[in-house]
């Protein structure tokens, strides 16, 4: 098998914010995000197909309250702090039923995308084998796929991909014969399952050369994108992530899918990462990254010291480019599910 090409399913954030930084004229710092897709779970259906149950989890616009343990805050929303809506995440989170995936079987993930003076508004799903040891598949309206037609279905393009690459290759023939080909594992069986745990696990495992907050924080993102986390993880991610410091909230937040949420996050740099969640159960809604120079702030003494910050002033050429509050990327889950075949829908 001849080398893989460049990674062209979707640029993780340090290809983003080196692009952004890029634009305005000003250095690149370097940023260990990875791209804003995937992450937890909603509401529970089932489906059958091809005789096997497709353990569906479906979050739509409209959709009513499904756990019996989430109600409407008592506390009105603007008194609410992002430690509070991170632990009632958490809460809810804990609530989901808990998937049992075969070795076989595939983790369907679908989620609607929007970059900001970039390739604008695209859906994506995906499928990742279980046990990663075969090829998964991406299915996307990304206009940077078009070269790639799904038969029958105008504007969308199909490919496979090879531990996170896209492999150009017949749909009609996955490549699994191939040890260079496998999908990325996605079944995230080897998280804590405690909030001290999951608190050390952040910080231990994040890779970047943030502060060590900002680095934690964008770890939790990491975790959950695109991936399937089981509840009692999922449950402590959020907990960890309700004692990191330099989390605020944003209110009145209505994503992709039109669902109004609230949302939680840090500044840095001029940019703010955001985790949003449904406003009144609280689960898991998606992600996105907001222009923000009024509360972002600098380590003294660099990247490498996280002391008490000051304020940070942005280039000229940023501010004249992209104005205070200006969404440059946005995520939002729209269906995580378990199905029995590659290409199957749920």
């Amino acid at each position: 098998m001849s080398s893989l090409p460049p990674r062209r399913d979707l640029p993780d954030l340090q290809t983003r914010r080196n692009h952004l930084m890029s634009e305005i004229g000003a250095p690149p710092r370097k940023r260990s995000r990875r791209l804003l897709f995937g992450g937890l779970l909603a509401g529970t259906a089932v489906a059958v197909a091809g005789g096997v149950a497709a353990t569906v989890l479906v979050a739509s616009p409209g959709d009513p309250v499904r756990s019996p343990s989430v109600r409407p805050s008592a506390v009105p929303l603007q008194l609410i702090s992002a430690t509070e809506v991170l632990e009632r995440a958490s809460r809810a989170a804990s609530d989901e039923p808990e998937l049992a995936p075969k070795p076989d079987h595939y983790l369907y993930f679908e989620s609607k995308i929007h970059e900001a003076k970039g390739r604008g508004t695209f859906y994506r799903k995906t499928w990742f084998a279980v046990d990663a040891k075969r090829a998964g598949l991406l299915r996307t309206t990304d206009k940077s796929f078009s070269d790639q037609p799904q038969p029958g279905h105008p504007g969308w393009g199909e490919i496979w991909l090879c531990n996170g690459f896209p492999q150009k290759v017949d749909v009609n023939n996955p490549p699994d014969d191939d040890p260079g080909c496998r999908s990325d594992s996605k079944y995230r069986s080897d998280l804590p399952t405690t909030p001290d745990a999951m608190y050390r696990w952040l910080y231990d495992n994040s890779q970047g050369d943030n502060p060590p907050d900002v680095q934690a924080f964008d770890t939790v993102g990491s975790a959950i994108r695109e991936s399937y986390v089981p509840p009692k993880a999922r449950a402590a991610l959020f907990a960890a992530a309700s004692r990191i410091p330099g989390v605020t909230v944003t209110r009145d937040v209505t994503d992709l899918a039109g669902r109004k949420g609230v949302a939680v996050g840090q500044s840095w740099h001029g940019t703010r990462q955001e985790l949003i969640f449904d406003a009144v159960t609280y689960r898991f809604l998606g992600e996105r990254t907001i222009i923000d120079y009024e509360t972002s702030f600098d380590p003294p003494g660099g990247e490498t010291n996280p002391a008490v910050p000051v304020p940070w002033t942005p280039p000229a050429k940023m501010k004249a480019r992209f104005k205070h509050g200006e969404v440059t990327y946005e995520s939002t889950e729209l269906r995580v599910a378990l199905v029995p075949k590659v290409g199957q829908e749920p």
